[in-house]
């Protein structure tokens, strides 16, 4: 949940655009449409953000964690 907050003299405000993308398959026939948003990294000021990392995994990876945790005996949450 988000809010809209009055801007002030000590915030920097980021910018962000909308990308869009079709999916195409082996035809060329679109199969899917996917949209993200992204922000305007390049006007952060005072922060590292050649740090930052996109919120998606790959899905081996998620394997991997799974197979992992499934032989040592872990619980996931």
């Amino acid at each position: 949940m988000w809010f809209l907050v009055p801007k002030t003299d000590c915030m920097n405000v980021i910018g962000s655009n909308w990308v869009f993308r079709n999916k195409l398959d082996e035809s060329r026939v679109i199969t899917k449409n996917n949209a993200r948003l992204v922000a305007k990294g390049y006007n952060q000021e005072d922060i590292d953000y050649d740090e930052t990392f996109p919120h998606a995994t790959r899905l081996e990876s998620v394997r991997l964690l799974l197979a992992f945790a499934c032989t040592s005996g872990f619980k996931l949450f």
